[in-house]
């Protein structure tokens, strides 16, 4: 029985004491930060790795979506800078039919900055057109030419290849001699 209650003395006073708890709760956190590691293993490595696969094809998209969204120099008049048909129709297409995120329209800088100004300026005012009323899209300014070629040297090969097509003829019945 003595030993009983010295042995309860000996514990209660250890548990009590400052010095028997210091560093307890340092403990226990990292044991339980360790416990929650050890169960969440390669998830969140596997979630950083995902975004940097991930990374390339969202700049190619974005750089698609410039692509894409960019008035080219034929798209514009050469005196007045002021957009062509053409122009006018795909610049109501980015600004209502293109995907919410991806409704800026890049404009192909000029010789100048006067004319990259005069640019903007009437592509500006063709989107305020569109759309009087709500947030407007971004108008901005690119170096990089849009890959395509002009409308006029397409015609002109669509036009030489229709008039080379021979006209369309059947090929002549053949007899067997059962007939």
């Amino acid at each position: 029985m003595r030993y009983r209650v010295f042995a309860t003395a000996i514990v209660v006073s250890l548990s009590t004491s400052a010095v028997a708890m210091a560093g307890w709760h340092e403990f226990w956190h990292g044991a339980k930060t360790d416990y929650r590691r050890s169960n969440e293993w390669p998830y969140p490595f596997k979630c950083a790795d995902q975004m940097a696969v991930r990374a390339p094809f969202e700049i190619m998209k974005d750089n698609g979506w410039r692509r894409e969204n960019t008035l080219g120099s034929e798209m514009f008049t050469f005196e007045k800078n002021e957009l062509t048909s053409a122009g006018e129709h795909k610049v109501k297409w980015i600004v209502t039919q293109a995907p919410i995120h991806r409704r800026t329209v890049w404009v192909l800088r000029a010789d100048s900055d006067e004319a990259t100004t005069q640019r903007v300026d009437h592509v500006q005012q063709l989107v305020q057109n569109i759309l009087p009323e709500g947030a407007l899209p971004e108008v901005l300014v690119t170096d990089r030419p849009p890959t395509g070629i002009s409308g006029d040297y397409l015609d002109a090969i669509d036009r030489s290849m229709r008039s080379s097509v021979p006209p369309p003829r059947l090929p002549a019945p053949v007899s067997d001699g059962s007939n």
